[in-house]
């Protein structure tokens, strides 16, 4: 599914035809590399944030108390 997602992104950006079709500009190497590093600090802000927001791991105890596991 990305791997045709992406396929019909770069003829779409990069086919005379179709980049009229759908009034596209061409896109410079920096218009890129501006766009895949953005996307990449999103990746890693979100992975962030799923790491940050994980539950807590509680150990139980023969007495069927829950024990915080950084104690």
């Amino acid at each position: 599914m990305i791997g045709g997602g992406l396929i019909f992104l770069l003829l779409v950006l990069y086919v005379p035809f179709l980049r009229q079709l759908f009034s596209f500009s061409f896109l410079h190497p920096i218009d890129l590399a501006i766009c895949l590093g953005g996307g990449a600090i999103a990746l890693l802000w979100f992975e962030q944030l799923k790491f940050l927001n994980r539950p807590k791991r509680v150990i139980q105890s023969k007495s069927r108390k829950p024990i915080p596991e950084n104690l």
